[in-house]
């Protein structure tokens, strides 16, 4: 199934999440149809590590950097209607399997962001315009 096809379905099971409600088989059973094991397993890792930075400057854009093992990465969730790309992660991976490879529509960031965003545990950090030509430098 192409990817554009699955953000759908993914979009549908993030939306069962509730915040402060436990997270149901059915929701991670829909989620590891979609994605390894390894990779939903990370993506929660980081949620409930409260690596998920959720930068919003005066003028309403929003920015997310997600804090790795390795790095922190710079994620765009949404690039709005691109055919090709709809969301773009820095990490190395991103790079490999979801652009070269094809094996997977995401990475274990973005799927993160997606989920910390659902459940209400983005630490939202106050930003000026300094602090976010500071994040697009990087």
């Amino acid at each position: 199934m192409p990817p554009n096809d699955l953000i759908p379905i993914l979009d549908t099971t993030l939306a069962s999440i509730k915040p402060g409600e436990p997270i149901h088989d059915d929701t991670l059973h829909q989620l590891r149809v979609l994605f390894p094991d390894s990779l939903v397993l990370a993506a929660f890792d980081i949620v409930d590590r409260k690596n998920v930075m959720k930068y919003t400057t005066p003028w309403g854009r929003v920015f997310y950097q997600v804090i790795g093992s390795t790095a922190t990465y710079s994620v765009q969730p949404d690039l709005g209607h691109s055919p090709n790309v709809r969301f773009y992660c820095t990490c190395p991976a991103f790079s490999y399997t979801v652009l070269l490879a094809e094996s997977y529509f995401m990475c274990k960031h973005i799927l993160a962001v997606a989920l910390a965003e659902q459940l209400n545990e983005c630490i939202n950090r106050p930003s000026d315009p300094n602090d976010i030509a500071n994040l697009v430098v990087r």
